[in-house]
Order: C-alpha cells, then structure tokens, then sequence
C-alpha cells in the first residue's frame, strides 16, 4: 500500500503578522493543525495562524516536509535564530569562567553574577530570571 504524502503549504497572510497553512484536510491533519496552540482560526479550508516559535516547532514536528512560501520564510529564519541563539546560551552556561577579567568591576563580583555578566554582554537583549537579592543589579 502506497502512503499519500500530504502536501503543506505556509504563506504570509494579506495582512498583519498573521500566516495561513494550505493543504488538504483529512481527520489527522484538521487534529493536528487544531493543536496549534495560540491565536488560530479557520478561514475556509485554510488555517490562519501567528507564528510564534510554539507554532512553528509544533508545525515542524507534525509536518517536517512543510513548504514554506518565500513571503512566510522571514517567520522560520527567525525561529531558526531564536534556536540557535539558545543552544548558544546553553553552552555559554555550562563553559568556564574566564581565569582573567577584562572588565575592571568596582566590587568583586560573584562567580554567579560573573557568568550572567559574561553570558549577557555583548547581547542584544538578554533577561536576568535570577531570584530576589542575588545581584541583579550590579550586572545591569
């Protein structure tokens, strides 16, 4: 027996930051496709939905063969980014303090804040999720 591949496609919608999904409609897909979590609705046969990085992981996971119009690939290059820039941090977190600092402080900082100092630095954006009275501040 030969399984059908299904076809999906993902454009940008006409408007907004909004992407809609095409493809044929069978239980398991409309299951799958419902799963979305977030701002999603039905327009027709067709899934209008934001693209945020739960979507997109969760399209990717259910749809790895998913055709990404060129109007929508802005949405999954930043997806890609977000991931990579998370790995990064990963590793950045687990790697040694540099023996040496080439920032003079004004205090003696711990190594805690040492490692959120150089993990955050040369950063766009970067949040600090570190309990109350562990010297936030002195890294800002």
């Amino acid at each position: 027996m030969c399984r059908k591949v299904r076809t999906v496609k993902i454009t940008k919608a006409d408007f907004g930051k909004y992407c809609v999904i095409k493809c044929k409609l069978d239980g398991d897909t409309f299951e799958k496709l419902s799963s979305l979590p977030g701002y999603k609705k039905w327009v027709g046969r067709d899934l209008l939905f934001d693209p945020t990085g739960a979507n997109i992981e969760r399209l990717h996971k259910f749809f790895p063969n998913a055709e990404w119009d060129e109007s929508a690939m802005p949405d999954l290059d930043k997806y890609i980014r977000n991931l990579k820039d998370m790995e990064e941090n990963l590793r950045m977190k687990e790697a040694d303090l540099p023996s040496n600092d080439d920032y003079d402080f004004k205090t003696k900082p711990f190594d805690h804040q040492r490692k959120a100092f150089y993990m955050s630095r040369d950063k766009k954006s970067f949040a600090l999720l570190m309990e109350q009275g562990t010297g936030k501040l002195k890294l800002s």
